[in-house]
């Protein structure tokens, strides 16, 4: 996966004011069928989630290797121990961690975002950034998230959107309007090309 990350051009593309936070602790989601590409991206202080499975046996060597903190659980198994953990990590250790998650993860639906970030974000008083990375040519594999498999030699754009901003106050613990806001906020991000937006 490296590797493979090393045959892209890379390029950053903040818009708002989302370069702002970036190294000032940050929580940074993109959906479950970018994860490769993640990988590739240069994140300062980074620290992520994977789940208590085998997959997510994985990404916690993958992530190791980039030398991101890994926490353990997903929404499905342990979740509550691994957002406690990651709640006390900004709080007590490492203020300007950028924390990294994949929100539909670990099994769907597909582009839904689940509630976990919102509640670190009210809590950590963090912003959310949200993040696609952008290529022109991908290969689509017959799965859940319909994981993307970008074609080498092409130039990816990881273009970061508005932060979300969730207020210590907020007595919604579903933050259904914070999701939603979120969804929309990612389907413009899926949208953006060079010299358009």
């Amino acid at each position: 996966i490296k590797v493979w990350n090393l045959l892209f051009l890379k390029r950053y593309v903040f818009l708002k004011d989302s370069k702002d936070h970036f190294d000032q602790g940050c929580i940074i989601p993109t959906w479950h069928q970018n994860i490769l590409l993640y990988f590739g991206a240069k994140f300062h202080k980074g620290g992520g989630l994977a789940s208590r499975s085998r997959d997510g046996d994985y990404m916690l060597k993958i992530a190791e290797s980039n030398e991101w903190r890994v926490f353990r659980g997903s929404s499905s198994k342990g979740g509550k121990e691994a957002m406690d953990e990651v709640i006390d990590h900004f709080n007590n250790v490492e203020p300007d961690m950028t924390f990294l998650i994949t929100p539909d993860g670990p099994r769907g639906p597909r582009h839904k975002c689940k509630r976990g970030i919102f509640f670190i974000a009210r809590e950590t008083q963090k912003p959310i950034i949200p993040m696609i990375p952008i290529v022109k040519k991908n290969f689509y594999v017959n799965s859940w998230d319909q994981h993307k498999l970008a074609r080498p030699f092409q130039v990816c754009h990881y273009v970061f959107g508005e932060p979300i901003y969730v207020p210590k106050d907020e007595a919604d613990l579903g933050f259904k309007k914070y999701r939603d806001l979120f969804d929309r906020r990612m389907a413009e991000l899926e949208k953006w090309r060079p010299g358009v937006n």
